[in-house]
């Protein structure tokens, strides 16, 4: 008996760690995306012509690139 007090706190410790990643788990899959679609909405990025441009900064240089994406 006294052996299971001494270690209670340590699976309470477990326990805890076990719940709180299923539950962070289960906020991370029910946020990517699994929501039902809505009529007349359409899903996705709509076709056309995108510029992206992306911009890295490391001390005090720049750098600049510019990707043009087409969505059919």
């Amino acid at each position: 008996m006294l052996a299971f007090l001494a270690a209670a706190p340590g699976r309470r410790l477990r326990a805890g760690l076990v719940l709180a990643t299923t539950m962070l788990a289960l906020l991370v899959w029910t946020s990517c995306g699994g929501g039902g679609s809505t009529v007349g909405v359409p899903r996705g990025t709509p076709a056309g012509d995108y510029t992206l441009t992306f911009t890295g900064t490391a001390g005090s240089g720049t750098q600049q690139t510019t990707v043009h994406l087409t969505v059919e």
